[in-house]
């Protein structure tokens, strides 16, 4: 009994003298943080000097990036959001921050929290070199000459008419559950319709197997990509966790949306292997280019497998409701301003006649209205605000005399240059005339970078842009607007734009031929 006592003893020093060792070394590294760290002249809450949970709480919540920025607009363009991170709201460092001829590292911590298997994708992969190789051997696939190939207009068309044909099937059940004389007026739920238009055109391009989400408005993947974008903020401020995957996935899958993706993106992979060995027809999209030896050997590039697949989930996961995103709230905002929507219908209709209903996303791009209407919904949506961190390289970086030495941790958001004050005046305000003269300015093109720009630049705008063209016209031109049922947009910030509610608009047909 004596013996069990003394061990019951032992135990409980140790654990107290642990607890002590454990409150020691964060009081005494509280106190670097806050007194002697080099970072600590640059302004910054108080917690926020502490440790990373100040950071923890706000991306927890989903709101870091509207805090972070009025923040910004307080304490200037630096400013401290953990102990060894800054917060950069400038848009000209981001050409030294990102540039593309001495690029920063990326820290590890913050993009293994995307990985989903031990193998890097484009996004995730750390080392500037093989990022540089590997952005040579995908760019290909997302650039404007490939947007522009017949197949893709046709592709884009298709779901547009096929997303056309679903708004059609809302109104027409709306108008039968109606009583007395039809109003030809109903609900249209934006979200899940750009949902299921982005989602069918990213499946379809990346993989060659079309999700068919616009049969119904849905898919199971839509509930996977809000659960990733919020899953990403725990492996990012507790990297444990990641090893703990193995062990959760098979338990409750859900909790790990990146293995679904995976097994997604490994199915396809698969499927295209299996037409590429000449069982099957060959279906044109990015997989069956990165498994091409010839296309492998003419960019000097080969991936594994492993790495094919990251970059399928990278491509569906970012590409898809991000694009989804910036439409639902573009249109959204459009459908307040009736006067704006016809005035857009008046610019598209010659356009969209002469090519019944499908004309080359070329002649789209020659729009000045559709263009601007374009902008103002990127700027305001704002999809991808996540910070892209960098690392100071070994001689330190000097912002207009601050010293930020080697090891610290920078980043910006592309939300700051977007609600930019001084650039855009009332940024809240949905007003795409600010893109037209004589209001435009080149400054307001600097600070709209929804796809950042140098190493951070996103493979895929050149067909998200494409994307948003086709949606946008075939909306705008089959439909007017009725009504808005309700003008708050509610959101979270993660790395990309989540919608906590459907966005839902009541629309009417309008007089046009029909969609070929």
């Amino acid at each position: 009994m004596t013996a069990i006592n003394d061990v019951q003893l032992f135990l409980m020093e140790y654990v107290a003298v642990f607890f002590v060792v454990l409150f020691t070394y964060a009081s005494l590294r509280s106190v670097y943080n806050v007194f002697f760290h080099p970072l600590r002249r640059v302004p910054g809450p108080f917690l926020a000097k502490l440790s990373r949970l100040w950071l923890f709480y706000h991306d927890y919540h989903g709101n870091p990036h509207n805090h972070i920025r009025d923040l910004h607009r307080k304490l200037g363009p630096l400013v401290r959001i953990s102990p060894n991170e800054v917060s950069v709201d400038d848009v000209d460092a981001n050409n030294v921050i990102y540039a593309q001829n001495n690029p920063w590292l990326k820290p590890a911590y913050h993009y293994k929290a995307f990985r989903s298997s031990p193998e890097y994708s484009i996004f995730t992969e750390l080392d500037p070199s093989t990022h540089a190789a590997h952005s040579r051997l995908l760019a290909p696939v997302f650039s404007q000459a490939r947007v522009a190939a017949p197949d893709a207009q046709r592709l884009l068309w298709d779901k547009c008419y096929a997303m056309v044909q679903g708004m059609r099937k809302q109104l027409a059940a709306g108008q039968r559950r109606e009583d007395g004389p039809s109003t030809s007026t109903t609900t249209v739920g934006l979200t899940r319709a750009f949902r299921s238009f982005a989602l069918d055109v990213v499946t379809t391009w990346t993989f060659g197997r079309c999700a068919d989400s616009l049969y119904s408005f849905h898919s199971e993947l839509f509930e996977i990509f809000d659960v990733a974008a919020e899953s990403v903020i725990y492996f990012q401020h507790i990297p444990f966790l990641r090893a703990l995957i193995p062990y959760i996935a098979p338990i409750v899958p859900s909790l790990v949306p990146n293995k679904i993706l995976g097994q997604y993106a490994k199915k396809s992979l698969e499927a295209t292997r299996v037409s590429l060995n000449g069982i099957g027809n060959v279906v044109p999209c990015v997989f069956s280019e990165l498994v091409s030896s010839r296309w492998q050997e003419k960019r000097g590039y080969s991936p594994s497998n492993g790495q094919i697949i990251s970059d399928g989930i990278v491509i569906l996961a970012a590409g898809a409701d991000t694009t989804a995103a910036a439409l639902s709230i573009g249109i959204h905002w459009l459908a307040r301003s009736p006067d704006l929507w016809q005035q857009l219908q008046d610019e598209l209709r010659p356009v969209m006649d002469a090519a019944k209903s499908s004309p080359r996303i070329e002649a789209l791009a020659q729009l000045p209205l559709l263009n601007a209407i374009l902008k103002e919904g990127l700027r305001v949506s704002c999809p991808i605000r996540g910070h892209m961190p960098r690392v100071v390289p070994a001689n330190g970086w000097n912002y207009n005399g601050t010293q930020l030495p080697a090891g610290t941790v920078v980043a910006t958001s592309a939300f700051y240059g977007c609600y930019n004050e001084t650039v855009f005046p009332d940024p809240e305000r949905y007003d795409p005339t600010r893109w037209l003269p004589p209001k435009h300015t080149a400054k307001m093109d600097a600070h709209l970078q929804p796809f950042s720009r140098g190493t951070r630049q996103c493979i895929g705008q050149n067909l998200t842009l494409a994307m948003q063209r086709a949606a946008i016209a075939s909306v705008v031109y089959h439909f007017l607007p009725v009504a808005v049922n309700n003008t708050e947009i509610k959101t979270r910030e993660f790395v990309t734009l989540l919608l906590d509610s459907p966005l839902e608009v009541s629309l009417r047909p309008a007089n046009c031929p029909e969609q070929h």
